[in-house]
């Protein structure tokens, strides 16, 4: 990354970086040391010997690169110039991206109570999907406004499943004291490793316990959602 900076622009790029030792003026531009990734990204120009404190190790670069590497260890003073900015270093590499992204969104209000079985897991959210490659890795990502009718923590339990297979639990209303509604709203995320290709459901299950009148899922919220991401 080489540029090249007015006195204006300079200004900016120290606020932001806090690092630099560069020779102002008021008539010609300026060149400035950058911090980078990798090391300090050396930006040297016709007013300044820019000097890292320790050396830099280039993913890329040229003849002429080394020649100022050498020069500057002899102590003697070589400029690039701006013509070689074709030849500094690329920046880092960017984030995984994401092969498919599969979700179901206003999620309706559920609830498990008196007249359900207590210590039982019942289905309450389902997403169909089909994962395009067995090497990818899944991020499940649940939505939801969840509460529990109780007076103790634990009483209400959600769990995330794919295929089945548990990979994520949580209690939410958790308190201790009176007897009444507690609800939260928050995002749940997990992971799930080994799929193979192919088609699969992710589903969210809610459990009563006896300490527990009524467990909720969905009172309230607009845009609530269920998902899955494929990631490479």
């Amino acid at each position: 990354m080489l540029q090249r900076l007015g006195v204006v622009s300079l200004g900016v790029l120290l606020g932001v970086f806090g690092h630099a030792r560069v020779a102002l003026t008021q008539t010609a531009p300026t060149y400035a040391c950058v911090p980078h990734a990798v090391g300090l990204v050396r930006v040297i120009g016709p007013t300044e010997d820019c000097r890292p404190d320790g050396p830099v190790t280039w993913t890329r670069g040229n003849a002429e690169f080394a020649e100022a590497d050498g020069a500057q260890a002899r102590g003697e003073k070589k400029h690039l110039e701006p013509s070689h900015e074709k030849d500094w270093p690329a920046g880092p590499p960017a984030a995984a991206p994401t092969t498919a992204l599969t979700i179901v969104t206003d999620l309706p209000d559920i609830r498990v109570g008196t007249s359900n079985l207590t210590d039982t897991w019942y289905l309450i959210r389902a997403l169909d999907f089909v994962k395009k490659s067995s090497k990818s890795r899944l991020r499940v990502t649940y939505q939801d406004t969840n509460g529990a009718k109780t007076f103790t923590y634990g009483a209400c339990q959600w769990r995330i499943a794919v295929d089945g297979v548990v990979v994520a639990s949580f209690s939410a209303g958790d308190a201790e004291g009176s007897f009444g509604w507690r609800m939260q709203n928050a995002a749940h995320m997990a992971w799930a490793f080994d799929v193979g290709a192919g088609a699969h459901q992710v589903t969210v299950e809610n459990l009563r316990t006896v300490n527990a009148n009524e467990c909720l899922s969905g009172w309230g919220t607009t845009g609530n959602f269920l998902s899955v991401e494929e990631i490479r």
